[in-house]
C-alpha cells in the first residue's frame, strides 16, 4: 500500500503549502489585527492545527502523485504497445490499428440538429 510514495516530493509541497498559510495568516493579522491577531493564547493552537494540515497534506499529495504516475505508465505503455504491434499479415489472426483510431465514425449515422429559428 506504501509502496512506490514518492515522500520527498510529497514533504516539499506540503512545506509550500504551509508557508503560503502561514503567509495568509501574517497578512490578514496585519491588515485586520482585530479579527484575526495572533495572540499567545490562541499560537499552540494554531501551531497544532499547522502541523496536522502538514501532516495530511503530505500523505494526501505522495498518494495522489503516485496515482498520477501509475496512469501516466499504463497510458504510456499502451501508446508504446499499439505503436510496437505486429503488421497484419502475420498470420497471428490481429489487426494492425486503423487510420481512423481514435477518430468519429464517418459511418455512423447521427442526428441532425434542429434549427433555432
Amino acid at each position: 500500500m506504501f509502496e512506490g510514495l514518492d515522500w520527498s516530493a510529497a514533504l516539499k509541497r506540503a512545506a509550500l503549502m504551509t508557508g503560503f498559510y502561514w503567509l495568509i495568516v501574517y497578512a490578514m493579522s496585519v491588515a485586520f489585527p482585530k479579527s484575526f491577531g495572533i495572540s499567545s493564547q490562541e499560537l499552540p493552537g494554531l501551531l497544532t492545527t499547522t502541523a496536522m494540515v502538514f501532516l495530511l497534506f503530505t500523505v494526501f499529495t505522495a498518494f495522489t502523485e503516485r496515482a498520477r504516475k501509475r496512469r501516466g505508465t499504463k497510458q504510456n505503455e499502451s501508446k508504446n504497445s499499439s505503436k510496437n504491434s505486429k503488421p497484419a499479415g502475420d498470420g497471428d489472426g490481429e489487426e494492425s490499428p486503423s487510420a481512423l483510431k481514435g477518430r468519429p465514425n464517418p459511418n455512423a449515422s447521427r442526428k441532425k440538429t434542429r434549427r433555432k429559428r
